[in-house]
């Protein structure tokens, strides 16, 4: 099952002519889906590769950062202790977030 379905996370497509279009994730009352979605919401364009990278590094006992900080997102705290992920106060594997 994909985190998406898992989480009812809902991606939705915001068509802006000035400035391309945008997508925001919405969550909902399952345990962790809003956070998932607010956190998938701020992330920048440029962002998921970043992460993927930080998430895979640590998953190979590689050197990796701790915290991770999204683009202008000084009230998230995310958070990599293999085998998790921490976003807040929610927790979820490493492999479930990749």
């Amino acid at each position: 099952m994909m985190q998406k379905d898992k989480y009812l996370l809902e991606f939705i497509k915001i068509k802006s002519s000035k400035c391309g279009d945008t997508y925001i994730c919405k969550g909902n009352s399952i345990p962790g889906s809003y956070i998932l979605g607010h956190f998938l919401t701020i992330l920048s364009d440029r962002e998921p590769h970043y992460l993927l990278e930080e998430i895979q590094l640590a998953m190979n006992n590689r050197q990796y950062e701790e915290y991770y900080s999204p683009d202008g997102a000084i009230h998230i705290t995310i958070k990599i202790i293999p085998p998790n992920i921490e976003i807040d106060d929610f927790k979820m594997k490493l492999s479930e977030m990749k």
